[in-house]
């Protein structure tokens, strides 16, 4: 029988959800056990739980003394006496009461427990509430040394403070706090842990739930979460700190299965839209762009996930799943429970395509909202009640632009593939072991960590159509892993390995990919190239720590929302993640100190999520060379900061795909170095000096180093390569030297004028930059800080992103702004580094490069020179085939908002 939980809540996660209601009750047998085994063993104990049954006897004649009259001193005396029960129950000693000194005011401690050393461990407090609602954390502590004399007053017992602030500075306000506190009421115990009450996380028992039932296994939880030796072990070891570690392992290891199941759902998925291309279509496999492909199974796996993520949280209030309509009509939930029904009738609705369509249309809802009509979303969100009916807000994200997946979004998928991936998304792997099974996962509990780790597990594999017959074969005495790298070989090479290099399927088989199927592995050294690791959580969280560390001293709560975190090699985010988790909590703790309020516990992690939105949106940088990650980390961001009410937060100009290790910077050189011919006088023998924002290289006296040669240039010195290519790499190394000589006084004055025109793109450039922050920022109230209101327009995601790419970047446009000119200049003068070993032939002379640059620059091809016109058009002049000039974007933004609704 499985244990019942209710009556107990695991606020905030104090542990993961998915654990404590999956896991939880596994961990806690062998202490069940045995308690239960000394029972048997000793005619004087009694197991704790059936202590905590008896508790129950007691508590109800006083609940109903309580319900009558609350507020007087038998309502103390009665307090006491239950909690005496109870943490006889529990294994506790008899309680001796002291006061803890508290801003210069005693705070009465019940009961104290201590370690080895004398240091307190746990304070039992006793606490009663005035008003009919009270919890644990708006009622109030209370003494019981004076309650049974005639002249106790009832309101002079109390503590003036609610429990909420005093638990705070019980824990972090003392020389010497313990490390948990127990708060006993009439209806609530609480159980706080300082190490978790920073995110107020904690477990609370709703005393009149559990009591009431009289369920044997609610009373073993509560007996193994609440009792001495759990929180109080005489041989240190906390069996609370044992669950949480088993907490967090657990969900690391349910990504691990994650992982598994979402690179075969990627390979299902892929070889089904090829099915259907070949047998709908009579598209040949090999017509189709594998990197395409890939690109939009993966992009249609993160729905999914992202579906589960959100349907697992009701309290976000994005996905109605406790509207039966919406559960039993549209929810993966719901299809995730056909599934378990059709498992056993695969034969017969294999064919079908219910699952896909099913899920098509839960994803066009999530895009577009429902009811999709402004005037019918607009009337039934006035409803009070929405019987038999469901809202759902629009997410115009990318993740579920149909724009991302044109291949998928014309593709049919079976019954027969959807029951799989969904099973594979849906429950656990295999252990192999007899009788174990898969249980189901719970994404309940799933932190953005363990998904960070499923998604960045697969950013070093590719997909790939074989173009025959493929074998896979393996390194001797290892075993097989999908996730590990996979090796193929046609069917004319396999008499090259060995049978212990061959790889088998469970029926001894040869395990052999056919022409034209999809497959999705890590190849050949693909991780190693792009080294592409996901940091595990204990690490980002430690590195980061102490990175902010010295960051943050002295600093103010509003200088937080003024920091900038970029990361360089972002992958999913998990720094970025790690980053905005730690200064949202910095700021919240230093705002409510300044303001001299506390956010209350029920509210406080909405507010935490829109802390942390705010300082994603707009203080966060990342830049990954894997495109893939780009798109990983924006619904990464977006995951860990998402909150009821608020909105999808647009990354298009803070997310992207680059190389941060190569490039070009406001640096220069001097005109003196580069006309000098000693050695160690030379331009590229020295540093480049910065050139800040705000000066300009002829007020620096400074030439732009992107401008000028280098030696590192085309400069290929392995043995190897250049026995392969001699002659190539000789002509490379007579073009180096000719091309970084001594510039003439003529080359100067002319690379003075173009660092001019560098200076002027740039100022361009960031007023540009500003533009499309005005024009694509959104407001956000947080704690105790409002936004400067501006003239910002609402738009929506894909309006963002064709101002940005049109606009800002003007790709695909007649006109180019200063960001495509400067771009292309820099690109220009990178590729030199890398310049294709067969390609030498095409290296551009000194005066071919400076004479392009001074093209590009201008914004004007060599084709493109033959009239003036031209050259107004790349300054910004005339308009494009839009209709939308470079110089006048602020008026055409309502235009632009029209035309991409």
């Amino acid at each position: 029988m499985s244990m019942d939980l209710t009556g107990i809540s695991n606020i905030n996660e104090y542990y993961t959800n998915h654990y404590f209601s999956s896991v939880f009750e596994e961990n806690a047998e062998s202490t069940i056990s045995g308690w239960r085994n000394r029972a048997k063993e000793q005619d004087d104990y009694r197991t704790p739980w059936s202590s905590l049954r008896e508790c129950g006897k007691q508590f109800y004649p006083v609940l109903n003394r309580f319900n009558s009259n609350r507020n007087n001193i038998q309502t103390l005396q009665d307090i006491r006496t239950l909690a005496d029960s109870y943490l006889s129950a529990l294994g506790y000693p008899e309680a001796e009461e002291f006061n803890i000194t508290v801003d210069e005011r005693d705070v009465p401690v019940y009961l104290e427990m201590t370690k080895s050393n004398g240091a307190p461990l746990l304070w039992v407090v006793l606490s009663h509430g005035m008003e009919d609602e009270s919890t644990v954390m708006t009622s109030r502590v209370f003494s019981t040394r004076h309650i049974d004399t005639d002249t106790a007053i009832f309101k002079d017992t109390l503590f003036e403070t609610e429990n909420e602030e005093l638990i705070t500075k019980l824990l972090f306000g003392l020389s010497e706090s313990p490390r948990f506190l127990m708060i006993i009421t009439m209806n609530q115990i609480a159980l706080i842990d300082r190490e978790k009450w920073n995110s107020k996380r904690y477990l609370q028992f709703e005393l009149e739930d559990i009591f009431s039932r009289r369920e044997e296994t609610t009373l073993q939880a509560m007996s193994v979460l609440l009792h001495k030796e759990s929180i109080c072990p005489a041989d240190g070891k906390i069996l609370l700190d044992t669950l949480s570690d088993n907490s967090q392992r657990h969900a690391s290891g349910v990504s691990q299965d994650l992982k598994y199941a979402l690179r075969e759902s990627i390979e299902l998925l892929g070889n089904e839209v090829l099915y259907d291309l070949k047998n709908r279509f009579d598209k040949n496999p090999e017509d189709v762009d594998a990197g395409q492909l890939t690109l939009e199974c993966l992009r249609y796996m993160y729905r999914m996930l992202f579906v589960l993520f959100i349907e697992a949280r009701p309290e976000l209030g994005f996905a109605p799943i406790m509207e039966q309509t919406y559960f039993s009509g549209y929810s993966f939930e719901s299809l995730r429970d056909i599934a378990d029904g059709i498992r056993d009738d695969v034969d017969e609705v294999g064919e079908g395509y219910y699952l896909h369509e099913t899920l098509s249309k839960l994803f066009d809802m999530i895009y577009t909202g429902y009811p999709e009509e402004k005037e019918l979303y607009s009337k039934a969100m006035r409803l009070e009640s929405k019987h038999d009916m469901f809202v759902i807000h629009p997410l115009k994200a990318h993740i579920f632009d149909p724009e991302y997946t044109p291949t998928l979004n014309t593709v049919k998928i079976r019954n027969e593939t959807m029951l799989r991936i969904v099973d594979l998304m849906s429950l656990t792997r295999a252990t192999g072991k007899k009788n174990s099974r898969r249980g189901r996962i719970s994404y309940a509990n799933l932190g953005i960590n363990q998904m960070g780790a499923v998604y960045e597990a697969l950013l070093s594999y590719r997909g790939f159509i074989a173009k025959e017959d493929l074998y896979e074969v393996k390194a001797k005495g290892e075993k097989v892993d999908d996730l590990d790298v996979g090796y193929f070989v046609p069917e004319r090479e396999l008499d090259q390995y060995d049978e212990d290099e061959r790889v088998r399927l469970d029926d001894g088989k040869l395990r052999v990919h056919k022409k034209g199927k999809f497959i999705y592995r890590l190849a050949g050294r693909e991780r190693e190239k792009s080294a592409s690791y996901y940091t595990p959580e204990c690490l980002t969280k430690c590195l980061v720590k102490y990175a902010l560390k010295e960051l943050l001293k002295d600093k103010t709560a509003d200088d937080i929302l003024k920091l900038t975190v970029c990361e360089p090699a972002m992958g999913s985010a998990a720094f970025l993640n790690e980053a905005i988790n730690q200064l949202a909590e910095a700021y919240i703790d230093r705002k409510q100190k300044e303001l001299g309020e506390t956010i209350p516990a029920d509210k406080r992690q909405n507010e935490l999520q829109k802390v942390k939105m705010y300082i994603a949106d707009n203080n966060v940088y990342g830049i990954d060379l894997n495109p893939v990650a780009v798109e990983l980390a924006e619904v990464s961001l977006w995951l860990n900061t998402i909150y009821e009410g608020g909105y999808v937060p647009w990354f298009g100009a803070q997310l992207v795909n680059g190389n941060s290790l190569i490039g070009a910077r406001r640096q220069g050189y001097a005109p003196s170095n580069l006309t000098a011919t000693s050695k160690n006088l030379r331009w590229f023998e020295m540093a480049p000096e910065r050139i800040p924002f705000g000066r300009t290289a002829a007020q620096k006296n400074r030439i732009y180093h992107f401008l000028l040669g280098d030696p590192g240039m085309c400069s290929y010195s392995d043995k190897v390569i250049k026995s392969l290519a001699p002659d190539n790499i000789k002509a490379m190394a007579a073009w180096n030297k000719e091309f970084n000589k001594p510039y003439t006084d003529s080359e100067i004055i002319s690379l003075k004028e173009l660092s001019k025109h560098v200076d002027n793109l740039w100022k361009k450039q960031i007023s540009a930059r500003k533009e499309l922050h005005k024009f694509t920022k959104t407001d956000l109230s947080i704690f105790g800080h409002e936004p400067t209101l501006g003239e910002s327009i609402p738009m929506t995601i894909r309006q963002k992103d064709t101002y940005l790419h049109g606009m800002y970047k003007t790709e695909q446009k007649k006109n180019a702004g200063a960001y495509a000119r400067l771009k292309f200049a820099m690109d220009y003068w990178c590729a030199l580094w890398f310049w294709p070993i067969d390609k030498v032939d095409e290296l551009p002379s000194r005066s071919e490069f400076l004479y392009d640059m001074d093209l590009i620059l201008h914004g004007v091809m060599k084709t493109e020179v033959e009239t003036d016109k031209q050259l107004s058009m790349w300054e910004g002049d005339e308009p494009d085939e839009d209709g939308i000039t470079l110089k006048d974007t602020e008026v055409n933004i309502p235009q632009l908002c029209e035309m991409f609704p």
